[in-house]
């Protein structure tokens, strides 16, 4: 107790019985503590034949649980309890009245839409729930409870009945294992929960009506206390595309929309590596009068045309994360303003010529149309791999890589499911499964 400032004693009588209240400030409603607890004890004379007498008489508080070992005691009152003795029985009671700092539902930061639901999730995951309960109101919704990690974290995992096939007791396996780290972010536990790659495996919405949508497919939802966000699986890779919008407008629309982002992601990946293989090894393939342009311009630029490229796709990146460092209001002027300062500063200085300026803001802008941030993010290592095997061995090189890619994704799995699945008539089959079937070797 020295060791915590916020730990506090208060020392009542009841009746003739002498009691003590164990409870943290910093987490404890003091209304509930004075009206439920304290008042009561004071009024009536506790019976203390046994505890489970005196957890009948002693509080009128939330949920009460009787603690017959000081292990038991030392978590429940690190987990926000207040802790009640009583002179003459063995053991104590755990009394929930804890009074958890918390913010109000508000719009997400990340999953935004035009005319979809404005609420997120926040901080509290009993809030969180509460946010999916109101959307599916069935009995076929189940909610397992798992403590995770050393701060014994609150989780919550969510799926529909007769839709889990045993992947959730292999989730919770998974997160019961963890038991010598602090995990304080959705981060820390995704390492768990697939294969380890650039590529996300798992979806993290702040939305809850795309955590029920997901739900409805099958998929598993983590809540986590802390976490203004929900990890779902599994998931494949068409559905990091979906934005909430897509479900607003009507569905030729939508449609569209997803093969715009499926056409910026494609451009994110390789417009650099293309733009290098093409001038460095392949020109005769491009019109005279753009080959022209494109000696005119590269012949003013001091670097080779690789480091160029590299120079100018650092800055934009560096200029993409002080965007998102800085606070909102300051964030974006500094992400306009210093794009167009050092953009305009590249060229006059001659480090990087017009058209690789705008090759490689094309490229990381287009990324950045991919609505799933985990997946926009890794766009950019990726881009990177291809620009470096182009700058090698041009067009062949650029396939290659491309080749590696499509290879990695198809190979990936998101929980128990391939990560692009192929249309079977009972479930789904891995780009593996579809070369034995076809007697290939």
């Amino acid at each position: 107790m020295s060791l915590n400032g916020d730990c506090k004693v208060r020392r009542v009588f009841s009746g003739e019985t002498e009691c003590a209240v164990v409870f943290l400030e910093s987490t404890v409603s003091q209304q509930l503590l004075e009206e439920n607890v304290l008042a009561r004890l004071m009024q009536l004379a506790v019976r203390t034949d046994t505890l489970s007498l005196a957890r009948k008489s002693a509080t009128s508080g939330g949920q009460i649980t009787a603690l017959n070992s000081l292990s038991e005691c030392a978590s429940q009152l690190s987990g926000g309890m207040t802790l009640l003795f009583i002179d003459g029985v063995a053991g104590c009671l755990s009394v929930d009245i804890r009074s958890l700092p918390s913010r109000s539902t508000e719009e997400p930061s990340l999953d935004k839409t035009i005319l979809g639901a404005r609420d997120g999730f926040t901080e509290s995951v009993v809030d969180n729930l509460g946010l999916i309960r109101k959307r599916i109101r069935s009995e076929s919704l189940c909610a397992k409870t798992v403590f995770v990690g050393s701060g014994k974290a609150k989780c919550f995992i969510l799926y529909m009945r007769g839709q889990e096939d045993g992947s959730v007791l292999r989730l919770e396996k998974a997160l019961k294992r963890l038991d010598g780290k602090l995990f304080l972010t959705v981060g820390d536990i995704l390492p768990v929960l697939g294969p380890r790659s650039v590529f996300p495996t798992q979806k993290i919405t702040e939305r809850p009506d795309t955590a029920c949508s997901l739900l409805s497919k099958g998929s598993l939802v983590l809540l986590m206390d802390g976490q203004p966000a929900a990890v779902c699986l599994p998931v494949s890779l068409s559905e990091l595309f979906e934005s909430p919008n897509d479900a607003a407008i009507s569905p030729p629309l939508g449609k569209m929309s997803k093969l715009l982002r499926y056409i910026g992601a494609l451009l994110c990946i390789t417009l650099p590596g293309l733009y290098v293989a093409l001038l460095n090894f392949h020109r005769a393939v491009l019109p005279a009068e753009m080959t022209a342009l494109v000696i005119e311009s590269e012949s003013l630029a001091a670097l080779p045309l690789l480091p160029e490229v590299l120079v100018t796709w650092l800055l934009v990146a560096l200029i993409f994360q002080v965007g998102i460092a800085l606070p909102t209001t300051v964030g974006g002027t500094i992400g306009i303003f210093g794009s167009i300062v050092l953009g305009q500063a590249l060229v006059n200085a001659n480090i990087a010529s017009e058209l690789t300026l705008l090759v490689v803001i094309t490229s990381a802008v287009s990324g950045y149309a991919v609505p799933n941030y985990p997946l926009s993010t890794a766009l950019g290592p990726v881009s990177l791999f291809v620009l470096l095997l182009s700058a090698a061995f041009g067009l062949p090189g650029t396939g290659l890589a491309v080749t590696a890619v499509l290879a990695r994704i198809l190979s990936l799995t998101s929980g128990s499911r391939p990560y692009i699945p192929l249309a079977k008539q009972r479930g789904f089959i891995t780009a593996a499964e579809l070369f034995k079937s076809s007697g290939a070797k």
